[in-house]
């Protein structure tokens, strides 16, 4: 929902306050039903917006925990993701089409996209985002992977 995937052709995008206000209003609506809500978000770009959110929630007295896997420090489609989805469906990873993409670490290049948006990525990046080809067993037990618990 962040703005820096922007860069693709199509994409809709709803902006930082609106996710922050979106994750306000439907963690109001749990707490009628739920003790506890935990917001998972593996998007980066979504990281500020779901720290606002919760902080504004929890000044609320509601109790709410935000978890952010982290994968290995790997992009989008690189070794983990790929794992994943070769785990449970290896058929719908097409190898073939494979090509090492940006292997800048995840930490490294967020603050650069979030300030460049998909500027960074090379013309042929941004045609096509194929996986790197990686190991089904890698992917069988990502959420093991992510190693950080919610705070």
């Amino acid at each position: 929902m962040s703005g820096e995937h922007q860069g693709f052709p199509g994409t809709l995008s709803i902006g930082q306050e609106a996710v922050e206000l979106l994750l306000v209003e439907l963690v109001r609506s749990a707490a009628l039903t739920f003790r506890q809500v935990i917001l998972v978000s593996a998007h980066g770009g979504n990281a500020q917006p779901v720290t606002r959110a919760v902080r504004r929630l929890r000044s609320e007295g509601r109790n709410v925990l935000a978890w952010a896997p982290r994968w290995d420090g790997d992009a989008h489609a690189g070794r983990t993701k790929t794992s994943v989805m070769r785990s449970p469906t290896p058929d719908h990873v097409r190898l073939d089409a494979a090509w090492p993409g940006n292997t800048t670490p995840i930490q490294d290049l967020l603050p650069q996209l979030r300030g460049s948006g998909l500027s960074l990525r090379s013309s042929a990046q941004r045609r096509a985002r194929r996986p790197c080809p990686r190991t089904r067993g890698r992917g069988r037990n990502p959420a093991a992977a992510c190693g950080r618990r919610p705070h």
